[in-house]
């Protein structure tokens, strides 16, 4: 294992059923790494509910409760992760491969690296296989930030102590999150 580091990995979900299982099957894979999967759903009526109950073994959270929307239940998650750093990883998304999250938790292993992100593969939603787009990471600077630029989410990793959760803290949440090695997949 990498370390004593720990990762958490926060999924929201609302009636979800169809891609959920690739997701949770994509989180409990990772290898060489601790991690923790805490999962939000929003009351979901078409199954994944029953679905999340199935897994209810591998994941450290789940919470299924009505929520105020996506930003509302991301903040829920992020409350509740344990890990020292947070990644975010939706629904219909899932990992390249088994040692995502340790070569995540190796940049950490860094004490002076505070958040990383890397490339992101849209794949076909029904051929997970077949490559439709890739985002491509390039080195951070501060003025991407300042121009709008924000990395995907399922790409982005921030230590937990620099997690600041909009709408709680007086930022509405929709305001803060436009200003504030994976596959996603695509119709």
């Amino acid at each position: 294992m990498s370390g004593e580091l720990t990762l958490s990995v926060v999924t929201v979900t609302y009636n979800c059923a169809t891609t959920l299982a690739d997701c949770l099957a994509s989180v409990a894979s990772q290898q060489g790494v601790r991690h923790e999967h805490v999962v939000i759903d929003g009351a979901s009526r078409d199954g994944t509910r029953e679905l999340l109950e199935q897994h209810r073994q591998q994941l450290a959270v789940l919470v299924s409760e009505p929520d105020a929307g996506l930003y509302d239940a991301l903040n829920k998650g992020i409350a509740r992760c344990t890990g020292d750093v947070v990644g975010l990883l939706h629904a219909d998304d899932l990992y390249a491969g088994p040692q995502v999250l340790a070569q995540v938790a190796a940049a950490f292993a860094d004490p002076r690296v505070d958040a990383v992100y890397g490339d992101l593969q849209y794949v076909s939603q029904h051929h997970p296989g077949r490559l439709v787009r890739h985002w491509r990471s390039t080195p951070f600077t501060r003025r991407q930030l300042e121009w709008g630029w924000m990395p995907p989410h399922p790409t982005l990793y921030l230590r937990r102590h620099h997690c600041r959760l909009p709408g709680l803290g007086g930022v509405p949440a929709r305001r803060a999150a436009r200003a504030c090695g994976h596959r996603r997949r695509q119709p």
